[in-house]
């Protein structure tokens, strides 16, 4: 009689060379500056947990492959906060981010400057609050994202900025929010 789960079970069993060689494969991109340090060790303890390769795999899999150029990391991204506040500060953000479904953006007497033109946006309408008094935001989006500005201005402005970028974005973005004695611009190029 033929036993399949045990069978299977020899099929996907984790030998310590593979969970060896993927921290390995995650030293490496820490110390190339692919994975930040919370990433790592999230990863690290991820991977002493696994139990089959199936699971290794998938902490590996926006890696760059071993032995590949150090010049070419993989673009790892990283989600951001569904809210951002400047008070009397600057606040930046720019790379391969993940943007939330909604997004509320505060400044006061600050400034937040957000490049996106490079991160992921869901599938659907991404909303975006923006308050600021006494300062400034800018965001730049992906090259021919769809922008719906509901934004007003009181002394002050409220811009969005349509580039020449490629129509093939699916991004869309429903922009909401009030600017007083405060710049807001939104380019998409």
């Amino acid at each position: 009689m033929v036993e399949p789960p045990r069978d299977r079970a020899v099929a996907t069993l984790l030998l310590p060379e593979a969970r060896d060689a993927a921290i390995a494969q995650l030293s490496t991109a820490f110390a190339h500056d692919v994975l930040s340090i919370d990433e790592f060790e999230r990863r690290t303890a991820a991977a002493y947990r696994a139990r089959s390769p199936g699971e290794l795999d998938s902490l590996l899999a926006d890696l760059p492959a071993p032995g590949s150029p150090r010049g070419a990391p993989a673009l790892v991204s990283q989600p951001m906060a569904p809210r951002i506040a400047a008070a009397f500060a600057n606040v930046e953000r720019a790379g391969v981010l993940v943007v939330p479904a909604q997004l509320e953006i505060r400044a006061i007497f600050g400034n937040v400057e957000l490049d996106l033109s490079e991160a992921r946006f869901g599938l659907g309408v991404t909303e975006v609050s923006i308050r600021a008094l006494f300062g400034n935001v800018e965001i730049r989006l992906p090259p021919g994202a769809q922008v719906e500005n509901h934004g007003r201005a009181t002394v002050g402005s409220f811009t969005s900025q349509h580039g020449s970028g490629s129509a093939g974005h699916n991004v869309r973005v429903l922009v909401t929010g009030r600017a007083v004695f405060a710049n807001v611009e939104l380019t998409t190029d």
